[in-house]
């Protein structure tokens, strides 16, 4: 079996002639690598580490109506972004670090009061997404004998209590202002949902939803509540147009892994034991399994990062011992590949994943 052969097959069902292998290395990995990979395509350097799927390009982007204004400006290393509308304005800042260089961390969140629920809500309303699909559909045509993934943002729930708001200011907003957060979420909801239409209209056959499920800033009862049937309608979209939806949870899931068992996705990826996440790999698996669903991740990131290649492929060997089947776990990272993790690390597992063991 090539690369895609074997992923496929195991996300249809079907056992696949080895266990595939699918860590996530990103532009933040690539960013602590020594050249030639720090200069190359990222598709390219997860190709060159072995990778069975690979995380492509998305396939849409927002536009904002004549209504909308937005200034940005750059302040000691951070961002600070404004958007202007008839009804009010709203402010985030983001800060980039060295370690961090792709992914910034909230300064200051765009919504602080109830009065900025409204001004987010006239913003979601005036903004449309479009279908961009040339870089993805460039991308499949090179990469054919691979899963090239395309992405989709998180849930109104979780886009809110983690970007939006953040996790203090959301819960006090839910329980001084709940009809009006809950319209906000429904009305986030609506456009997130045009988004997961426009790429399951688009040519890739795996769609990864970046969710971060967590139950160290979130609560099961809200998962339950909120994010699972939120996944769930993504999942309905992505099943119309015979997709395969998998979902990002690198955090603390053991306390909703039956939750997850019984939504209707296709698999969770990046899946990570502690410290990062909380995750009992074998038992989800063979939960998660029962159900038809795969579950990729294993490899705690900071191993990637600290140990050497020989005690690395120890601990991978000792967690794949532990987990034999072959078809719902897919060998990969708990969360991104991180900076500063050794090319020799990398090329020790790609030598290891290639070969029966």
């Amino acid at each position: 079996m090539n690369s895609k052969e074997r992923v496929m097959s195991a996300l249809n069902g079907a056992q696949p002639d080895r266990r595939p292998y699918t860590p996530c290395i990103d532009n933040y990995t690539r960013s602590g690598l020594p050249e030639p990979y720090r200069s190359m395509d990222i598709i390219n350097v997860q190709k060159a580490f072995g990778a069975d799927m690979v995380r492509g390009p998305w396939c849409y982007k927002e536009q904002y109506d004549s209504t909308i204004r937005i200034e940005e400006k750059r302040v000691n290393g951070s961002i600070i972004t404004r958007y202007l509308t008839p009804v009010g304005t709203l402010q985030k800042t983001e800060t980039f670090t060295k370690e961090s260089p792709n992914i910034p961390f909230p300064a200051e969140h765009l919504i602080k009061t109830a009065e900025d629920l409204e001004t987010f809500n006239y913003l979601t309303e005036h903004t449309s997404c479009v279908p961009d699909y040339k870089e993805l559909e460039d991308a499949l045509k090179k990469n054919s004998n691979i899963v090239v993934a395309t992405g989709i943002m998180s849930t109104a729930f979780e886009d809110m209590l983690a970007h939006h708001s953040g996790v203090e200011k959301f819960v006090y907003l839910y329980y001084d202002h709940t009809a009006l957060i809950e319209e906000t979420m429904a009305i986030l909801k609506q456009k997130r949902e045009r988004e997961a239409a426009i790429t399951a209209q688009g040519p890739a056959e795996v769609i990864i939803c970046y969710e971060n499920t967590n139950t160290a800033n979130s609560s099961p009862e809200w998962i339950k509540q909120f994010e699972i049937p939120m996944l769930n309608d993504y999942a309905r979209i992505m099943h119309d147009h015979g997709k395969k939806l998998l979902v990002h949870m690198c955090g603390h899931i053991n306390m909703v892994v039956d939750q997850i068992a019984a939504a209707l996705f296709d698999g969770i990826v990046d899946v990570a034991p502690p410290p990062t996440g909380d995750c009992d790999l074998p038992a989800a698996v063979r939960t998660l399994g029962a159900q038809g669903k795969v579950l990729t991740g294993g490899i705690e990131c900071t191993m990637f990062a600290h140990l050497k290649p020989d005690a690395l492929v120890s601990e991978v060997r000792s967690l794949v011992s532990s987990i034999p089947d072959t078809r719902c776990f897919f060998l990969g990272s708990g969360d991104a590949v991180p900076q500063g993790t050794s090319v020799e690390n990398l090329n020790a597992i790609k030598a290891l994943i290639e070969k029966p063991f």
